[in-house]
């Protein structure tokens, strides 16, 4: 699972599951479209989620595999998390959005971002930092995630949001 994007959702009970993509390995901005129906349980969730009770999300990051590597560190751009019926297939002008979950414009600043979402890493050397950064593809903002990688076997980091109002996932 090192260099893989997670975006994971978690229910109302504690159920939990996550879609991954390959971590982009260019300066360019990319779409990443995950199909609600290929969602997966890792091998700590008691269930997938109920996709009518979503109340938080996280984005996680691995860094290394198998054998373990040597520290270092990765920065990853999000902007624009949203629910769609159809795939995005390009830029700048997207289909309708079904729900938006974030498009981080209304983050005055770090600060305000770093108090909705909150890091969990492993090992604890592992430092994960979220900044808002200027420009984004649409509108203005994303979420800048950088990760510096403790040395070791599997380390990773994350942000994890605040609990949300439930809302609703597409099953297709």
């Amino acid at each position: 699972s090192f260099n893989t994007l997670f975006l994971y959702a978690y229910d109302g009970a504690g159920n939990f599951g996550r879609w991954g993509a390959p971590v982009p390995t260019t300066t360019n901005w990319q779409v990443i479209n995950l199909v609600a129906s290929n969602i997966q349980a890792p091998w700590d969730s008691p269930g997938l989620p109920n996709f009518t009770n979503i109340m938080k999300f996280k984005f996680f990051l691995y860094g290394q595999g198998d054998p373990a590597g040597t520290e270092f560190s990765a920065t990853i751009y999000i902007d624009d998390v949203m629910v769609r019926n159809s795939p995005l297939v390009e830029f700048p002008s997207p289909s309708p959005m079904r729900a938006l979950i974030d498009d981080f414009e209304g983050y005055a600043d770090d600060a305000a971002v770093r108090s909705f979402y909150a890091y969990q890493n492993s090992p604890a050397a592992t430092v994960t930092t979220a900044a808002i950064q200027t420009p984004a593809p649409q509108g203005s903002k994303a979420l800048k995630l950088a990760v510096d990688f403790a040395a070791g076997q599997y380390p990773w980091g994350s942000v994890r949001s605040a609990t949300v109002a439930p809302f609703s996932l597409p099953t297709n």
